[in-house]
Formats: C-alpha cells, structure tokens, sequence
C-alpha cells in the first residue's frame, strides 16, 4: 500500500514555485513557517520582488548603478535582507547630508518666476555646505530642523550677521520616493543616477532647507 503525499514531501522546486506567487511580506512569513521553508533557495524570488517594488523609485530602481552601490554597501546579503533594508530607508522622513551631497538633483524655477518646464530644467547638485547650479553663484545652506510639520515657513531671515537669507525653502519626500525642496519660486527635485525625474509637482514638507549666498 502506497504511503500517502504530505506537503513536506514536494520537492523544493515545487515549494519554490509556490511561493512564488506570494507578495513580500507573506514571503516573510512563509521563510520562517518552518526549518524546511526557511532553507529553500528563494533569492531570485526576492530579487524579483525588489526589482518590481523599487521600479517606481529613481532613488532604488535597480539599475546597474544601484546594484553596485547594494554590492558596496551591504556586501554578502540576501535580496531579502536588501529588500527590509530599502523598505526601512524608504520610509524616513528626515533627510541627512549623506542624501542631500550622494543625490542627483534637478532644479527649476516655478511658473510664476518664469520657469518654462523642461525648457529651464537644470541639473543641480549639492556639497556639505553649498548648492550648485550652472550660471549661479554657489549658494551656501543648511538643513534646519524644522519647528513641527506644518509650521509656516517665513518670507525670508537674517543670517544674524546682517546678511540677508534666501527664503525658507521648504522638504518632503514624495511618494516616488523624491526628496522635494521647494518655495514659491523654485524646486529642487532629486533623481536617479540616470538623472531620471520622479514626482516633480508635488507639495509639502517634513524639514525646512534655507539657503544663503
């Protein structure tokens, strides 16, 4: 008399190939169900899921570029482990001078100080201490812990040496996962190593930038 079939005697191609189907965090769930599903080789899978998840987010889409930054900066780990890592980087709300001098930036100028789209569209970056931008005077600045989310920011300040700051320019991360910097007159958007542009219309702010020749 034949024995009969359990789960646990598929072989781990058909455990693969079930799990397969499942989104990330019941993967999750399905690795630590038990010793036999934790050790199936399931690293394409989560390489697929990162490649799908991060595809929407010039700063994460999986480009060689960003590949190589995952190799270099978390060497020898799972695509699980990149995955978690992503998702918990993606979801700050703060923004540090690593991201703001490591980022690509567009900048423009707003409509009503005669920007003109894609036509004024200019590529910007960022040092420890200053803002470039082709044709400008580098612009000192400095990223300010903001009062609450949803402060008002001022017109313009005093540096407190008699200097006159650039307007308040307000910061927020946008659903593409973008980092806004903008006021009434301008928006720095930042970008992909491709230069590629996210949600470059959006509004709001979780800090404030301000900046100062």
């Amino acid at each position: 008399m034949e024995e009969a079939s359990t789960i646990d005697s598929l072989a781990d191609e058909l455990w693969v190939s079930i799990a397969a189907f499942l989104p990330a965090a019941d993967l999750l769930r399905f690795g630590s169900a038990c010793r036999r599903a934790h050790g199936l080789p399931t690293d394409a899978l989560w390489r697929a899921l990162c490649e799908k998840r991060w595809a929407g987010w010039p700063h994460y889409k999986l480009s060689p570029a960003r590949e190589a930054w995952l190799e270099e900066r978390l060497p020898a780990t799972t695509w699980c482990a990149r995955y978690q890592h992503t998702e918990t980087d993606a979801a700050r709300t703060t923004m540090t001078h690593e991201d703001v001098c490591s980022l690509n930036w567009h900048f423009n100028f707003t409509p009503s100080a005669g920007g003109q789209g894609k036509k004024s569209l200019m590529k910007a970056s960022f040092s420890e201490t200053q803002l470039f931008i082709p044709e400008f005077a580098p612009l000192d600045y400095q990223l300010v812990t903001p009062g609450g989310i949803g402060a008002a920011a001022p017109e313009a300040a005093g540096d407190g040496n008699g200097g006159a700051l650039y307007a308040f320019h307000s910061l927020r991360l946008a659903d593409s996962r973008c980092w806004l910097v903008y006021n009434d007159n301008v928006t720095l958007v930042s970008c992909g190593p491709d230069f590629e542009l996210g949600d470059y219309d959006e509004r709001g702010f979780l800090t404030y930038m301000h900046m100062h020749q």
